[in-house]
């Protein structure tokens, strides 16, 4: 039936305008609480990859520490009582490692930086497992007389020539580690967790007390053995629900498990108390329009509500400053404009907090290159003071070379946030140091590409390698000879295939060596586990050839 009196057709008009207002204001909080839902999600899983590549940052410290004991003369000749020494001294110097042991293959102590004489230093397990390419965590060993809670990292050393086979192991001080992550600024209900790959936590913030040494809950097992990072809802031990990011053992180079948790009732409380009120609002200025409506005119309705919904297209637009203007003194439908203006205000506030969050962790980038900065100079100060004592100093030039490449490599990857680098700048910058002002002896021919932030170590390690080489032995080392370094992408049935080589021409002539050389094995062993490909040296008369075949998605990343 039709509305006949003025009342009731103004009823409907009033009904009919604040219908649209109405569901565009729950479908805006709606999409906001979904948005939110979904950056609380990418929230957890970036803070995960923050906390997973300092661990990985910390790890390849241990692993750098355990590389320069092996290369120690103490360690090498199996100076029992003046390694032990050096490991005591070692342990002093680096704040992160509790104790540090050098083993023979079957695990007995050749010597250590503690007098207590420990014999399980680490589990058959691991011994097994440990190998010369890189360090291998072990599982969580609770505190004792000798040190406090820690985690084993074993590396196999002594497989050159003339040197005794062992283990090198570091214990890495936990309580070191709960420390670091205490630094971290972490909101009301939110978390984080390190596990071992046998699912007992290693570190955790906040209620450590209460959780370290302890397995995580049954039915979240299965994440450790996850192939990618993701990130999920649960239900943590202590009861508080929340978003988990979670890097698994297979994302990183570390083998832990690492976890960010989101309390999705603090994540989302702001944002729900928000939105509820400026329902509420709405709904109570919706009900007091159509009750004023039947004794006011369509002005007084009509106006206000335009304004609400002009100003939410307007924000849904794009334009955060629309604002209604309207207060307490524009009736009830000025209240709900004022908590819809409040409730804007509050998300901005909120991208505010975002971006400041932002900052926060790119001080904390800051802080981690600061710290490999120092780590850097603290492993060139103790093997100057070792190679000191040998007196060989073209050793001491080598080494520091060496390290001053994988500087140089971090260098490019850090303006790129440590993800990628550009090739060609690369190669160009590893090859500058040695030829100088003369561009005209090396030639580098290939398209643009990116490579990934592992895999430009290995490369500007695998550049130096060779520059030396050339420069002692090869076409570098007359004023004729030339090297072509050169790189391309090629499609192939199994997917595309990087490949990278480096020729020689005009050198003395190159015969093959009767043993195989350091920078050889660097070269091999640097590439083919950074790329998963094959690295083959021709030593061919006219020239050295070193080439590197592999997949290009273990290689290349996308341009930025």
């Amino acid at each position: 039936m039709r509305p006949k009196s003025l009342s009731s057709r103004l009823l409907v008009v009033t009904a009919v305008a604040l219908a649209p207002a109405v569901a565009i204001a729950i479908t805006s909080l709606l999409t906001i609480q979904r948005d939110r839902t979904a950056d609380l999600h990418g929230d957890a899983l970036r803070t995960a990859e923050l906390v997973s590549l300092e661990v990985e940052q910390t790890f390849a410290g241990v692993e750098s520490v355990l590389r320069t004991l092996a290369a120690a003369p103490v360690v090498r000749n199996g100076d029992s009582a003046a390694c032990s020494t050096l490991l005591a001294d070692t342990v002093t110097a680096v704040a992160f490692v509790a104790e540090l042991y050098i083993l023979d293959q079957d695990g007995g102590i050749r010597c250590s930086s503690t007098s207590t004489g420990e014999v399980d230093v680490v589990p058959q397990d691991l011994l097994a497992q440990a190998d010369t390419q890189r360090a291998m965590a072990g599982m969580f060993r609770p505190a004792d007389a000798s040190a406090g809670p820690r985690l084993p990292v074993a590396l196999r050393i002594g497989e050159g020539a003339g040197q005794k086979p062992g283990i090198a192991v570091a214990h890495l001080d936990l309580v070191w580690m709960e420390q670091r992550l205490q630094r971290r600024t972490l909101a009301a209900g939110n978390s984080l967790t390190i596990v071992d790959r046998s699912g007992t936590i290693l570190a955790r913030v906040p209620d450590s007390a209460t959780f370290v040494g302890t397995k995580i809950l049954q039915e979240y097992l299965h994440l450790i053995q996850a192939a990618q990072p993701g990130s999920l809802e649960i239900v943590s031990r202590d009861g508080t629900p929340r978003i988990l990011g979670y890097f698994p053992p297979a994302a990183n180079a570390t083998g832990l498990y690492i976890s960010a948790g989101y309390s999705i009732a603090e994540g989302l409380e702001t944002m729900r108390t928000v939105a509820l009120q400026a329902l509420a609002l709405a709904l109570l200025g919706t009900l007091l329009a159509l009750i004023l409506a039947l004794y006011t005119a369509r002005a007084f309705i009509a106006r206000p509500v335009g304004v609400l919904i002009d100003t939410i297209t307007a924000w849904r637009r794009g334009k955060t400053t629309a604002r209604t203007g309207m207060s307490a003194t524009d009736g009830e439908i000025g209240d709900a404009g004022a908590a819809l203006d409040a409730f804007m205000s509050e998300l901005l506030a909120n991208r505010e907090a975002r971006q400041k969050a932002d900052e926060a962790r790119d001080l904390m980038r800051d802080e981690l290159e600061h710290r490999e900065k120092n780590l850097l100079a603290t492993i060139q100060a103790v093997a100057r003071q070792t190679f000191s004592d040998t007196g060989n100093e073209t050793a001491m030039r080598t080494f520091s070379d060496r390290l001053n490449a994988i500087s140089e490599a971090n260098r490019l990857l850090k303006q790129s946030g440590w993800k990628s680098t550009p090739l060609r700048c690369l190669i160009t910058n590893g090859v500058s140091t040695f030829i100088g002002d003369n561009h005209d002896r090396v030639e580098t021919k290939g398209p643009d590409l990116v490579v990934k932030g592992n895999v430009a170590t290995a490369i500007g390690m695998s550049i130096h390698e060779l520059c030396t080489n050339a420069v002692k032995y090869g076409a570098l080392s007359n004023d004729t000879g030339k090297v072509l370094i050169e790189w391309d992408v090629q499609p192939h049935e199994a997917g595309d295939a990087f490949s990278l080589q480096w020729t020689e021409r005009g050198g003395p002539p190159v015969t093959k060596p009767d043993r195989t050389g350091f920078g050889s094995k660097v070269i091999r062993h640097a590439l083919s586990a950074q790329t998963g490909g094959s690295v083959e040296i021709i030593h061919d008369p006219q020239g050295l050839v070193c080439r590197l075949t592999a997949p290009a998605e273990t290689v290349t990343a996308p341009a930025e």
